[in-house]
């Protein structure tokens, strides 16, 4: 019997998340066998990259599926348009000029969608954020960024009143 795969990418989360649960490009290896290689994929690529290297391929756009939705959406999208995941991955697309090829149900991103999920009180999402944020400005969508900094304004408020206040006094 041959082996139809032969090689397997996997792809890099990125930096900032728990290398427990995510992929390891120090331990993807481990998984490859001398049938099977098995290696991470653009691992030192920042994920907005990645996702402009995906808008240019057609093929891997018709695939996605990054949607948190446990029921599939009907009809040809696979991707529900309004989970967290959903439109952290639409305003990916938006910061890099391609959320018009994405295979989500809107080719737009509401404030109000934003406003739903950028309180997520994470490292993960803090960088997302940050990495997006820019690209946002530069095309004049101040309404999203407004309610991204006030987001990331309220974790950063959050995470103040959890540290202890002589760690303040020691910081500063």
């Amino acid at each position: 019997m041959t082996p139809r795969l032969r090689s397997l990418a996997v792809a890099s989360a990125g930096a900032g998340l728990a290398p427990a649960v995510v992929p390891n490009a120090l331990v993807d290896a481990f998984h490859a066998s001398h049938a099977l290689d098995v290696h991470s994929a653009h691992a030192t690529l920042p994920r907005l990259e990645k996702v402009r290297l995906l808008a240019g391929w057609p093929e891997g756009l018709a695939a996605l599926r990054c949607c948190f939705m446990i029921r599939v959406p009907d009809g040809p999208v696979q991707n529900c348009g309004q989970c967290e995941k959903c439109v952290r991955t639409m305003l990916e697309f938006l910061a890099v000029g391609a959320l018009d090829r994405a295979p989500f149900p809107t080719r737009d991103v509401t404030p109000e969608a934003v406003e739903r999920v950028a309180y997520a009180d994470s490292l993960a999402t803090r960088i997302f954020f940050a990495e997006v944020t820019p690209s946002l400005a530069a095309q004049g969508r101040d309404d999203l960024v407004r309610v991204i900094r006030r987001a990331l304004a309220h974790q950063e408020m959050r995470l103040r009143r959890r540290e202890p206040w002589w760690r303040r006094l020691v910081r500063e």
